[in-house]
């Protein structure tokens, strides 16, 4: 039976419909194959100062196209963990003290990847911290004194440094403060306690430091030390020399003159 020109017609035009169709799901799928994932780390921040050698990590992602396959996590250089497309979270232990950078990797169907770095500092050592004034058991001659001290940290660098007062409310200084000069201190013993925090968080605290505020003008270990009760002693004496000199001179004013001699 002869093919006529309609029925040409019929069958070109639906050879052209599923060449269409083909085309447009290749390219459909080329398309989508070829956005890469979207990941954001969400912890630790860029630039954090972790106090502990586990470092918890946590991200978001997403992926338009293909769907996740793989999360991969490493540390600086070192090789990456490979974690399910549905992970959000990896602990990485062990981590020593410095700097670091943490990398998380996305990898969908398409062989598409996402990655994301936040750089951060490892910190579990505490900072140091000295009180070099006043000296333990020392006496203070006045009503104010100066705390004078040190203090070092060599990977996250101090933060800041407190400073307690017979046990009172802290008193907070600057990460680069190395004395504080305490006022309006009673006669008594009283106690200094300084505590240093570094910018991980770390802290080191100082043993008290008691001494002893003596601002008394009698008092041996006053301002003024023995030379003032001296002083308060030859001060009486020599009032009272001339007191006695002052009343002879007046009982020989008043005492009448002899008579002469009778011939």
């Amino acid at each position: 039976m002869p093919v006529t020109d309609r029925g040409l017609d019929a069958r070109a035009l639906w050879f052209s419909l599923l060449v269409g169709v083909a085309v447009l799901l290749a390219s459909s799928g080329n398309s989508a194959g070829a956005n890469p994932p979207s990941l954001q780390i969400t912890a630790p921040l860029e630039g954090a100062f972790i106090a502990s050698a586990r470092v918890a990590v946590t991200w978001v992602v997403s992926d338009a196209g293909a769907g996740l396959t793989e999360i991969q996590v490493g540390l600086d250089s070192g090789s990456p963990v490979s974690l399910p497309g549905t992970a959000t979270r990896y602990n990485i232990t062990g981590v020593s003290d410095g700097s670091h950078a943490i990398h998380v990797t996305a990898v969908d169907q398409a062989g598409n990847t996402g990655v994301a770095t936040v750089n951060v500092t490892v910190d579990t050592t505490g900072p140091g911290l000295k009180v070099d004034l006043p000296l333990s058991g020392s006496v203070i001659t006045s009503s104010q004194v100066t705390v004078m001290f040190s203090t070092e940290d060599a990977t996250s660098g101090v933060d800041r440094v407190e400073i307690r007062v017979d046990g009172g409310p802290a008193r907070s200084l600057s990460g680069t403060a190395t004395s504080y000069v305490v006022t309006g201190l009673a006669d008594g013993t009283h106690t200094v306690t300084l505590t240093v925090f570094d910018r991980a968080g770390n802290s080191a605290t100082s043993a008290p430091v008691s001494f002893r505020v003596d601002t008394s003008f009698f008092s041996p270990s006053g301002p003024y030390g023995p030379g003032g009760i001296a002083a308060v002693v030859i001060v009486f004496a020599a009032a009272a020399f001339l007191a006695f000199l002052a009343f002879r001179l007046k009982r020989r004013g008043s005492t009448p003159p002899s008579a002469p001699p009778s011939p």
